[in-house]
């Protein structure tokens, strides 16, 4: 693919992952706050899927980023991902999850605990697989 097309399909992308939103708002009008829940559920999924096909090579390779709005804010944890993941795409549908997540916990006054999770110390990679390490012990 040439310069000139890879600018253009990053325009789209663009174009697209703004629109989204958009349609998702649109979209919510006369849902259920179950139906709207489901929604969430399925585009958490695709943001899973998107980061785990790929691998690490080495624990350099590895990042980590907060996901998700708590209804006291922050997030409700971090997701692992190699850098190998295309990370602009990642951080707009993250952060288009994270702001549908926020107008939902407002719409239906969600409640939920004020903690705080703590992010990993460090990233690593471990057969393949970024794991985080809390306190100086693993967990994936």
């Amino acid at each position: 693919m040439n310069r000139q097309n890879k600018s253009v399909s990053s325009i789209a992308w663009l174009a697209f992952t703004l629109f989204l939103p958009l349609c998702f708002v649109m979209a919510q009008a006369g849902k259920t706050q179950s139906e709207e829940k489901k929604l969430l559920g399925i585009r958490k999924q695709k943001i899973i899927e998107f980061i785990t096909p790929d691998s690490c090579h080495g624990s350099m390779d590895c990042r980590f980023i907060a996901f998700g709005s708590k209804p006291c804010g922050g997030p409700w944890e971090y997701l692992l991902f190699p850098a190998s993941v295309d990370t602009t795409r990642l951080f707009i549908m993250i952060s288009e999850y994270n702001k549908s997540e926020e107008s939902y916990n407002k719409r239906w006054g969600i409640l939920s605990d004020c903690s705080v999770p703590a992010p990993p110390d460090s990233v690593k990679c471990m057969n393949g697989k970024c794991t985080g390490y809390y306190f100086g012990s693993p967990k994936p």
